[in-house]
């Protein structure tokens, strides 16, 4: 998981485009299951803006 290499802006400037793409996919999985397990308001503005 690319995710658990990232601790400064620097981390990811040395990613490439593929590595960047599955890092995106992994922040994406990351925010669903926290906002998912809080709930509020960042679920219904989430799934508007992925219905979109």
């Amino acid at each position: 998981m690319y995710i658990e290499q990232v601790n400064s802006p620097q981390d990811i400037k040395q990613f490439s485009a593929e590595q960047l793409r599955q890092l995106a996919g992994e922040v994406r999985n990351a925010l669903l299951t926290k906002l998912s397990a809080h709930g509020g308001m960042w679920v219904l503005i989430w799934e508007w803006w992925r219905l979109q």
